[in-house]
C-alpha cells in the first residue's frame, strides 16, 4: 500500500497528462503524417499542482483514458474504504497525506468526490477526542476537504461549505456543560476550519 500511494501519482501523470497520454495515438500515425499539434502535445506535459483543478476534459482527451478510468475509480473507492475502516490514527494520517497528490484527478468522478467528502467530514467531526493523535487526523481531514473545495468543479465547494458547517453545528450542540472545558480546544479548532473554508475566494 505504501508503494502504491507513493508511486501511483507519477504513473497517473505519465499516462494521463504526460508523454504516455499521447504516445498511443502518435504511434498509430506515420511520422510524416504528424502535424504541429501532435508534436506540440508530445513535447509538453501538464504540471499537476495539488491545489489547482484539472479539467475533466483534459483527462478524457488522453488516449489512455479508457484504460485508466477504472483504475482511478477503483483506487479512490479503496482509499475511501481504508479511511472508513482504519482504526489506527497513524495509518489514517498517512493515507490522508498521500491523497493530496490524487485529489486533482477526482474531477471526472463527482459522485466519488461526494463520497470522499462525506468520509472526510466524518473524520473531521468525529466525537470529541482531544488526544494529540486524533487532532492530527482532524487537521489532515480538513486539509483534504479544503483541497476538494478548491479543485472540484463548481458548485462542489458549496456542498463542502454546507457539510462542514452542519457537522460543526451538530458537534457543538451536543457538547455538554460538564465536557465543555475539555471540548473547547477541539470546538475552537473546528470553528477556525469553518471560517477558513468560508473565506475561500470562489
Amino acid at each position: 500500500m505504501v508503494l502504491s500511494l507513493t508511486r501511483l501519482p507519477e504513473e497517473f501523470h505519465f499516462h494521463l497528462l504526460g508523454k504516455g497520454a499521447s504516445a498511443k495515438g502518435l504511434h498509430q500515425k506515420k511520422k510524416g503524417d504528424m502535424d504541429e499539434d501532435d508534436v506540440k502535445d508530445d513535447k509538453e506535459e501538464v504540471v499537476v499542482k495539488p491545489n489547482e483543478p484539472i479539467s475533466p476534459k483534459l483527462l478524457e482527451k488522453s488516449s489512455r483514458w479508457t484504460e485508466m478510468k477504472p483504475i482511478l475509480f477503483t483506487f479512490f473507492k479503496a482509499a475511501m474504504h481504508i479511511l472508513s475502516e482504519a482504526k489506527e490514527p497513524d495509518l489514517v494520517v498517512f493515507v490522508l497525506k498521500s491523497l493530496s497528490d490524487f485529489i486533482p484527478y477526482m474531477t471526472p468522478f463527482p459522485r466519488l468526490a461526494e463520497g470522499l467528502l462525506k468520509t472526510l467530514t466524518t473524520l473531521w467531526s468525529a466525537p470529541i477526542d482531544a488526544s494529540e493523535e486524533y487532532q492530527v487526523v482532524r487537521l489532515h481531514a480538513f486539509l483534504r476537504i479544503r483541497q476538494l473545495a478548491i479543485t472540484q468543479p463548481f458548485p462542489f465547494i458549496e456542498e463542502c461549505l454546507k457539510k462542514l458547517y452542519l457537522a460543526y453545528a451538530q458537534r457543538a450542540k451536543f457538547a455538554t456543560a460538564s465536557s465543555v472545558t475539555s471540548a473547547l480546544p477541539t470546538l475552537t479548532f473546528m470553528g477556525n476550519c469553518v471560517v477558513e473554508l468560508y473565506s475561500l475566494d470562489y
